[in-house]
């Protein structure tokens, strides 16, 4: 269930979030001298990603590590440092911040693992010492057992491992670094993202309300393995939801999963319907697959608003139209009914033996008249038709766009653009469905 370790808080004056994710200057301690593949060098990293601020590493030999001078501790730094990131073995790590702590350095990120993860009482003792070294002073903990963040927007990320990303306007809070790792599997891609790992101190509801002031950020992202303070989340969530959507992934939802979330994280992973219960609650969307997370990300990206569940069907199959209405229905969509006014502009185009109304089989107006003529006529009069709150225009995919005389992506787009206010999906069928949908994402318009 849903239960608290950690008293509930006033909420975080989330500035001070802001050094995990835009630091001018950072410490890398415990940084390897070693470089190249298969080190897994923080510096390295770095550097690789196109940084532009002042790095700092700390290494007991000092010396410098690819060009770069390096401290024998972070004590011996005299300049002003915004994130402190620990990779030090794991009984010299509470130290480490407690001389953080000292320097006044305001974000830590402790990549280290075998705190509260671990299976030995020696793991949740230090773990505790390092809640003890940060409460009730300025720093702030990301982790421990963390890839730490990424922020894509400055070309930066504090993970040992080398991996790509793509940028997009979505906030990723996770307890794995598989979710960053591999974002754009995922997400469809990301912004700003943060794995709190085994949450000493930074949490979920703290970094959701960082994102939900992030003019940057449309969409936020949850991995939840377990929860530390439920009353703090739901609070935050509450307050959040009606200003960006938020979608949690909530994984651990077996019996076993459970066992293994609470071990992997630390956190209390608990009744699965508790979990759904508290997201209802709070107007956080579930989301069982991850599969289906990218789809619903570039979906609320592109589209803010759906003023009511009236769904117009522009199709060029009869068959693929009735289909999509049994899918609006089942899924509590409604088919519009449309306008004298739409209906008449339709059957004008339309052959006088057949009969306009939702869906709206184009194809044999399509053959006669032109098929981007009449694609556009039909996709404007129905957006514009007041009674239509969205449309799902159907459109096959048989050959490649290059080719494909039946190619609408600028017809649609063009016409999606004069209404925003309304969604546009698109339906493919066909062997080149995959790169008709990697057209429309080029732009952003329709999903």
């Amino acid at each position: 269930m849903l239960i608290s370790t950690k008293s509930a808080e006033e909420p975080t004056d989330n500035t001070s979030l802001e050094s995990f994710f835009n630091p001018q200057s950072v410490a890398l301690v415990g940084v390897s001298s070693r470089t190249g593949p298969g080190t897994f060098n923080v510096l390295e990293q770095i550097l690789n990603s196109g940084y532009r601020g002042t790095i700092y590493p700390v290494n007991p030999r000092g010396g410098s590590i690819l060009g770069v001078p390096a401290y024998r501790s972070v004590k011996e730094i005299s300049h002003p440092i915004d994130l402190a990131i620990i990779s030090t073995p794991r009984s010299a790590v509470p130290e480490v911040v407690r001389q953080c702590v000292e320097k006044g350095i305001p974000a830590v990120i402790v990549i280290t693992q075998g705190f509260s993860d671990a299976d030995d009482e020696a793991g949740q003792r230090m773990h505790n010492e390092i809640v003890e070294a940060v409460k009730g002073t300025a720093t702030k903990v990301v982790g421990p057992n963390t890839l730490g963040v990424i922020n894509n927007f400055i070309n930066f990320k504090s993970a040992f491992l080398e991996f790509t990303t793509s940028t997009n306007p979505v906030g990723f809070i996770c307890q794995s670094g598989i979710f960053l790792a591999a974002a754009k599997d995922f997400t469809g891609g990301i912004g700003i993202g943060v794995d709190i790992g085994n949450t000493s101190d930074v949490g979920f509801a703290e970094c959701m309300e960082y994102m939900a002031q992030n003019p940057l950020i449309k969409v936020i992202n949850l991995h939840i393995e377990g929860l530390q303070d439920g009353r703090r989340f739901m609070e935050a969530a509450r307050k959040i939801t009606p200003l960006k959507p938020v979608l949690a992934l909530k994984t651990g939802s077996s019996e076993e999963g459970s066992r293994a979330a609470s071990s992997h994280s630390g956190s209390l992973a608990g009744e699965d319907e508790v979990f759904s219960a508290a997201f209802n609650q709070s107007g956080v969307i579930r989301v069982t697959e991850a599969s289906r997370l990218a789809n619903l990300n570039r979906t609320l990206w592109t589209y803010h608003n759906m003023a009511g569940k009236r769904i117009g069907v522009i199709t060029i199959s009869g068959g693929a139209g009735i289909m999509a209405v049994d899918a609006c229905c089942k899924y509590g969509l409604e088919t519009a009914g449309y306008a004298p006014e739409t209906i008449a502009l339709l059957e004008e185009v339309f052959p006088e033996w057949m009969r306009a109304g939702n869906p709206a089989d184009i194809w044999p107006a399509g053959m006669a008249k032109g098929y981007h003529k009449i694609v556009s006529l039909a996709l404007d009069g129905v957006l514009a038709d007041q009674g239509v709150d969205a449309v799902l225009c159907i459109t096959p995919a048989y050959l490649d766009p290059a080719e494909d005389p039946l190619n609408i992506v600028d017809t649609i787009n063009e016409t999606a653009a004069r209404h925003p206010d309304k969604p546009t999906a698109m339906w493919f069928f066909g062997p080149h469905k995959q790169k008709y949908a990697a057209k429309f994402n080029e732009t952003g318009r329709v999903p």
